[in-house]
């Protein structure tokens, strides 16, 4: 009985950390990914490729999903579908066709709505700290949680990137850092009676920003100074 209690309550996370998780898993293709990878001095569009297919199948692959493995959830999947597309599949639509319609435009504003929307992310990042910061310590238990999820997501794309370097990277980036504004919206929508499960989406991107910008400046000094057939 008292091995019992102990694993209920040190080994199962609680279930409002199961939930997030679950909305990671299911949910990919993070907006920064390409940020990450430019830093890294890597393959950019290899990583929006990536970005915009996971987010695609994200879109149609969660609403299906959702209500048939969390349980007690009476959602159906046309309410997630609505938001997914509302929120997320119209603007990537837009921009593609603005893309395809005005190419000589896009490509004169595409390095200025870059550079500031990694500004905007780097601000936000600091203001969700800042604003969060007694909630994330009073929720530091499910920290090694959050870190192993991560870390195995990001290994997992990096050993699927095979012999070249440029793909370890973008798979890495792209598996570990999942989808957390899509994992908060759906978490937050139709999860409320669970507040934990859209932070632990939220202290992932944290966690990733924080663990990924390192590496991406490692290893975008290891692909300068290494040999070409990467």
């Amino acid at each position: 009985k008292a091995l019992t209690d102990f694993i209920e309550k040190h080994a199962i996370p609680p279930e409002g950390v199961r939930t997030g998780i679950i909305l990671l898993g299911i949910g990919g293709g993070a907006p920064f990914i390409p940020i990450i990878v430019t830093t890294a001095k890597s393959h950019v569009g290899s990583s929006v490729g990536l970005m915009v297919t996971l987010l695609i199948i994200t879109i149609f692959f969660m609403p299906i999903v959702v209500p048939r493995i969390l349980d007690g959830t009476s959602l159906n999947s046309w309410d997630i579908a609505k938001s997914l597309l509302a929120i997320m599949l119209l603007p990537l639509a837009l921009a593609l066709a603005i893309k395809a319609r005005f190419p000589g435009i896009a490509a004169r504003v595409q390095p200025y709505a870059a550079r500031l929307t990694s500004i905007s992310i780097v601000v936000l990042m600091g203001a969700v700290i800042a604003l969060y910061a007694e909630v994330i310590l009073a929720s530091a238990s499910i920290l090694p949680v959050i870190i192993l999820f991560f870390l195995l997501a990001m290994i997992i794309g990096y050993l699927a990137g095979g012999r070249k370097q440029h793909a370890r990277i973008v798979l890495a980036v792209g598996t570990g850092l999942r989808n957390p504004p899509i994992a908060i919206l759906v978490a937050s929508l139709y999860f409320p009676a669970q507040p934990i499960a859209a932070l632990v989406p939220l202290m992932f991107a944290i966690i990733g920003f924080l663990i990924l910008l390192p590496l991406a400046f490692i290893m975008r000094k290891q692909l300068s100074t290494g040999s070409k057939d990467i």
